[in-house]
């Protein structure tokens, strides 16, 4: 649709028109109408004004535009509702999807991406008392989706934020117990409270043989323009191969959020700044697997 020289938005609100001109002039042709009274020639010029007649609307939102690519195609097409927090997801997730497989069963960790297919569900031998309603769904980033679970508990604190195509942050526990690594869900943090909530100290990975000593004046001054209460340390490699890691001193604390990052990566390489999220981010909330649900899970694998 692109291609037409129009908006989508704009060929999709003379769709209906457009195709009654076109069932009109294909029914003159058929019944000879066209030869005999020039109705031809009307109806290619009924089916040429229409391009001369698009409303003027402006173009659908990213969101939506997505949005009707998915349901048509069942893909995204021209982008991916992602593509615009990549900077946030890359600074505050501990791992990408497509590394969990990699990790022991239990590794803690902090996911960045989208929710997708989620399916609300009823044990069949809940409690006779209490919502024991939890959650499936995928979670998917830009490297790859994973199968996630939310037990009854956790879903009752956040039944209400957890929607199809949330795009948030998870704090969960890596899940081998099947063929396909998962992903057993302690909490959602939202896209807007995660800088407060994940960020900690700041790593920065500095190639001395890349970048050369005079990064390193460059370095200070980002760093000292920008005061905090957090911690910065550094993972050198020196020039003869050394690999150093140090903490930098008080007079270094800075205030962590993404235009530091911004700043420190333009100066030492995209990917070589992250955020470390704080102790009190890592202790994820551990409620025990409810037994029912171990059982459920025991005998659907068995079949």
């Amino acid at each position: 649709m692109d291609s037409f020289g129009a908006r989508r938005r704009q060929l999709f609100e003379i769709l209906p028109t457009a195709l009654r001109a076109g069932g009109s002039a294909r029914n003159g042709r058929s019944s000879g109408q066209g030869l005999l009274f020039g109705g031809e020639e009307d109806a290619s010029a009924e089916v040429e004004d229409i391009g001369h007649a698009l409303p003027d609307i402006p173009e659908w939102s990213d969101k939506e535009r997505l949005g009707f690519e998915k349901a048509l195609l069942g893909i995204y097409l021209s982008s991916h509702p992602l593509a615009e927090h990549q900077g946030l997801l890359r600074i505050f997730r501990t791992r990408e999807i497509g590394q969990l497989a990699s990790l022991p069963g239990g590794t803690e960790v902090i996911v960045g991406g989208m929710v997708t297919d989620l399916r609300v569900m009823t044990p069949q031998k809940a409690r006779a008392s209490g919502d024991q309603r939890y959650a499936r769904f995928m979670f998917e980033d830009a490297s790859g989706r994973v199968s996630c679970i939310m037990f009854a508990d956790t879903y009752a604190e956040y039944a209400e934020k957890l929607t199809s195509d949330l795009m948030c942050f998870l704090q969960a526990d890596v899940d081998t117990s099947r063929e396909e690594v998962g992903l057993i869900v302690r909490e959602i943090i939202s896209l807007e409270t995660a800088p407060n909530r994940l960020s900690g100290s700041l790593l920065v990975r500095v190639d001395a043989a890349k970048l050369g000593t005079g990064c390193v004046p460059s370095l200070k001054a980002i760093l000292t323009s920008r005061p905090g209460k957090s911690t910065v340390y550094l993972d050198i490699r020196t020039a003869a191969g050394l690999r150093v890691k140090m903490q930098a001193g008080e007079e270094f604390l800075v205030s962590c959020d993404r235009e530091l990052v911004h700043q420190v990566e333009s100066l030492v390489g995209e990917g070589n700044c992250n955020i470390i999220p704080n102790p009190a981010a890592k202790k994820l909330k551990r409620r025990p697997e409810p037994a029912y649900m171990k059982k459920r899970e025991s005998s659907a694998s068995d079949n």
